[in-house]
Formats: C-alpha cells, sequence, structure tokens
C-alpha cells in the first residue's frame, strides 16, 4: 500500500516548493512568539528557518510530525491570534485613558482660564482676553518702570512685561498680582520708615540726583559686588525711593527723605562718576 505523502501545512502565506518556502513578515510572527514558544513549536511540527546565500528559508521535515504538523501550527497560530488581540485590547485600553485623561486636562485648562479670565475682568472690566492679557501687561510695565528692582518677583515681572512677551490669561493674573503685591510692598515701606542718624543733609535735587545716578548704575540689580550701583542691602529700597520720588507731590518728599538715610554710603562712588 502506498502511503499518501505529507505535504507542508499552509499558514502564514507561505508558498511551498520543494518542503522549502521564502519567509515572510506572518512567518516571523509566528516564529518570533515570546518565550521562544514560537520557534519550539514550529521546530516540533518540523518546521525551521535558516539562512541561505541572502535570503532566509522555512524548511518543512515531514518525518518530524507528520500527518500532525497541520494541528501543531494551528495550535501556534491561535496563540499568536490570542495574544495579538490582547495586544490590540490594551493598546486600544491605552489609547482610550489617554482621551479621556486629555479630556481631563482640557476640562481643566479651561477652567483654569475662565477663572483668570472672571479675575481679570474684576481688576480691569468687561473684554477680550487679548485686551485684558494687553491691560495687564500695560500695568505691569508702569510698575515696572516706577518700581523695577524693587517690585515683588521682578524676574518675571520683567518677564512679563517684555514687548515682545506672549503672555496667558493665567500669567496675566500672575503679573497683576505681582503688581499688587509691589503696591502692598511699597505702600508697607512708607508707612514703615524710621529717622537715621546717618542722613545726609544735602539739597534735595542733589539727593534726587544720587538716587537716579545709582539706579542707572544698577543695570546688574546688585547681582554682582562690582562697586557699581547700588548694594545687595539698599538696591530694593534705593528703587522704592526713585519710585515715590517719580511719583512726585508728597510721595516725592517722601522718597528723598528715606533717600537721605542710604546714599551718604555711596559718596564715592557718586564723586567718582560725577569726574
Amino acid at each position: 500500500m502506498t502511503q499518501t505523502p505529507v505535504t507542508p501545512p499552509p499558514f502564514a502565506g507561505l508558498v511551498w516548493t520543494d518542503l522549502q518556502a521564502p519567509a515572510n513578515e506572518r512567518f516571523w510572527e509566528l516564529y518570533r512568539f515570546p518565550g521562544g514558544e514560537g520557534k519550539r513549536t514550529l521546530g516540533l511540527a518540523g518546521i525551521t528557518a535558516r539562512k541561505l546565500e541572502d535570503a532566509w528559508t522555512v524548511s518543512f521535515n515531514p518525518t518530524v510530525a507528520g500527518d500532525k504538523a497541520a494541528d501543531i501550527v494551528s495550535t501556534l497560530e491561535l496563540l499568536v491570534f490570542a495574544a495579538r488581540r490582547k495586544t490590540d485590547d490594551a493598546i486600544a485600553e491605552t489609547a482610550r485613558r489617554n482621551r479621556e485623561m486629555q479630556r481631563e486636562q482640557d476640562q481643566d485648562r479651561e477652567l483654569r482660564a475662565d477663572i483668570a479670565r472672571r479675575k481679570l475682568v474684576d481688576h480691569f472690566g468687561d473684554q477680550t482676553d487679548t485686551d485684558l492679557i494687553s491691560a495687564a501687561q500695560a500695568a505691569g510695565r508702569a510698575c515696572w518702570q516706577k518700581w523695577h528692582n524693587f517690585c515683588v518677583n521682578k524676574r518675571k515681572m520683567a518677564e512679563f512685561t517684555n514687548v515682545d512677551a506672549r503672555i496667558s490669561l493665567a500669567q496675566a493674573v500672575w503679573l497683576t498680582e505681582l503688581v499688587d503685591q509691589t503696591a502692598r510692598k511699597a505702600e508697607h515701606l512708607r508707612d514703615n520708615l524710621t529717622a537715621s542718624d546717618n542722613a545726609v543733609d544735602w539739597p534735595d535735587d542733589q539727593v534726587v540726583s544720587a538716587v537716579e545716578s545709582l539706579c542707572w548704575a544698577d543695570h546688574d540689580q546688585a547681582r554682582e559686588e562690582n562697586g557699581e550701583g547700588w548694594s545687595k542691602a539698599d538696591s530694593s529700597k534705593g528703587h522704592w525711593c526713585h519710585g515715590m520720588i517719580k511719583s512726585g507731590g508728597a510721595n516725592r518728599s517722601i522718597g528723598i527723605d528715606a533717600a537721605r538715610a542710604i546714599v551718604g554710603k555711596y559718596s564715592r562712588q557718586l564723586e567718582k562718576g560725577a569726574a
């Protein structure tokens, strides 16, 4: 009785010729199943892969599993299919969670923007978002021009009021709060001035000139001890004096009187600058 020859099991779209077929991506998906299970299972079915010249070739040995080879390969395909489906489900779940997270972030961003807008409206009146931001920056620039190094969080104040700055509603609120904090800081200093035994008796104009010169020379905002401008200890108060003097009226007199207590120690620097 003649035995029917065992043919390679049809799987992965392989095209067999004389028990050999060129490897394709679907085959590699089975072969590379995690944990070496793919290669091992295919081996039980008599299927191996080897590189011939420049191409990978799949070979089938019918004597290893005989007509059971097809069942063995089918089992592996089911495993791969289940793993792929599990992976696809995981990807879909991750995408769903990402969408939900994005939706929550968008809602939170909208809520924060709405809260910021209401705060700005309370401060500047009902305007468009663009106009509210412009109003906040204008107030910030006026504050920065008046008080400069005396400003609360001067680094952010300078950043937000830069002519090229494009700030958000939330940053506009932050800037507005810095302006208000600076105003309160200035009022507190004004209300808590004390007399000094070191006050100079220079004429008002000389005190004003000294304050202006020291502020102008304080380009590094007292970050370096270079003998130019105010010292680190006096920089904030010195710029406050300058702001008070520029305000005019009673504030001018207050600023001059406060400056008398600190400008005397800079006599040598001022004389050198005037030379």
